[in-house]
């Protein structure tokens, strides 16, 4: 305390003294004051949460605002898992979440099944372990790839060459980030499109970068071709399906479990 300028200045009370200190000093010492704070109190957070679309990562409830959780949203673009990655690595996660939903390429995978990956996988084959949520169906990989996998022949051509059962567009680039830093990765992914489903057109472009939906481009693609109104309509379905199934798994407490195993003691 003791920032008296003179005998006719009463101290101020304890709590208000440092709030004096750092209106004199300016805003440098705002900013570290803040950063002590937040390191004091815990407040950096503890779970990086990569998500490719803003409504996988509303699917995360409540969760989103609490202070342990930093999550980035890719826009299911290629490259942009492994920069929000890092991202999340520089403010000082602990461990890493790859959340949202993914593609079938088994075909005993319907929409809505949650999954239990034991590793994720890229288009070479490479694999990296990682761990999963305790209910689901227990699959050997998940693969993923640069680009969507529309077609039922290039889900059986992909899964032909990685031995995967399903595939996403972030986990294998969350994963290559985690496993650098030696730090976990949890995968929660639900299956939207099944391996027997082509996706239609409108929805290869229905993507903004901020992971929204670029709705003037859906209505653009149906404009020149409404006959995929019926597919559109089912993918929606689909997807919902599993938005669902990460809702549940997320109420059912698979995320506060691993936010417990690896936050600060």
């Amino acid at each position: 305390m003791g920032d008296v300028t003179g005998p006719v200045e009463a101290p101020p009370p304890p709590s208000a003294a440092p709030e004096r200190q750092a209106a004199r000093a300016g805003p440098g010492l705002i900013t570290r004051q803040k950063a002590r704070h937040e390191a004091h109190h815990g407040d950096q957070p503890v779970l990086g949460v990569v998500c490719g679309l803003q409504s996988e990562a509303a699917a995360l409830g409540a969760w989103r605002r609490d202070a342990r959780i930093a999550v980035e949203i890719t826009g299911a673009r290629a490259g942009a898992a492994a920069a929000a990655a890092e991202r999340l690595a520089a403010r000082g996660v602990s461990a890493f979440v790859s959340f949202g939903l993914a593609g079938g390429l088994d075909p005993s995978l319907r929409p809505g099944d949650a999954l239990r990956p034991i590793a994720v996988t890229n288009s070479l084959g490479a694999s990296i372990p990682v761990a999963a949520p305790l209910e689901g169906v227990a699959i050997a990989r998940l693969a993923s790839a640069d680009r969507i996998i529309d077609t039922p022949k290039a889900k059986a051509a992909l899964a032909a060459e990685t031995g995967a059962a399903a595939v996403d567009m972030e986990s294998w680039e969350v994963a290559s980030v985690a496993a650098r830093r030696r730090a976990p990765l949890l995968v929660l992914r639900a299956v939207a499109d099944p391996a027997d489903r082509a996706l239609p057109p409108a929805a290869l472009t229905a993507t903004r970068p901020d992971g929204g939906v670029a709705l003037g481009a859906v209505l653009g693609a149906l404009a020149r071709s409404p006959g995929q109104l019926p597919d559109l309509v089912r993918l929606g379905r689909d997807a919902a399906s599993g938005t669902e199934t990460l809702k549940r798994l997320i109420a059912e407490g698979a995320l506060k479990a691993f936010l417990i195993a690896h936050a600060p003691h």
